[in-house]
């Protein structure tokens, strides 16, 4: 009798306990923000890709090119809301250099660019640059299918010869901040 008491009030008090409405409508408010940080460009070049048959470049300049992939994906691209583009310049040639980055879309039609001068030095110096992308010009960014790079040597300072020793090297990351509703 004890036990069917105990049984009976135990169900009572499940069947009375406190239960919190779930509004299942919160789902429809949901917006996630995730942020994608994405490597794009890294090389480095000697000062004896300015020379041509063991002579320095005039006028001239080195280039490379990359796919941007990380836009190929439509997801990404619908909700894409921002994007800042990173780049990281080393040079430790005496020598003076402008580095140009280009921006192509899928016809290879240059769309956006933007220049940086890197000084000459005698040790290692760093130049950064952040391209930021917001609301009025992130769809230059979505349309973006390569990125070039060309460096320009500068007139003036010690001429480039097979024996002028350092690097100029280049890292970029491209940080993507998206919104899903």
């Amino acid at each position: 009798m004890i036990k069917n008491f105990l049984l009976v009030l135990g169900i009572m008090l499940l069947g009375s306990s406190c239960v919190k409405n779930v509004d299942f409508d919160q789902a429809d408010d949901l917006r996630l923000t995730p942020v994608v940080d994405v490597s794009l460009l890294f090389f480095e070049e000697t000062p004896d890709r300015f020379l041509i048959n063991g002579v320095e470049l005039t006028n001239g300049f080195i280039s490379d090119t990359t796919d941007i992939q990380v836009l190929d994906d439509s997801f990404i691209v619908e909700s894409l809301i921002r994007a800042e583009l990173e780049f990281e310049f080393t040079n430790s040639v005496d020598r003076a250099f402008r580095a140009e980055v280009v921006f192509l879309d899928t016809d290879t039609t240059p769309i956006h660019s933007f220049d940086i001068d890197i000084p000459a030095t005698q040790t290692e110096i760093t130049v950064t640059h952040t391209e930021n992308f917001t609301e009025g010009n992130i769809d230059t960014i979505t349309a973006t299918t390569q990125m070039v790079v060309n460096f320009f040597l500068l007139p003036g300072g010690q001429p480039i010869t097979e024996e002028t020793q350092g690097s100029l090297k280049l890292r970029s990351k491209g940080t993507f901040y998206l919104l899903v509703e």
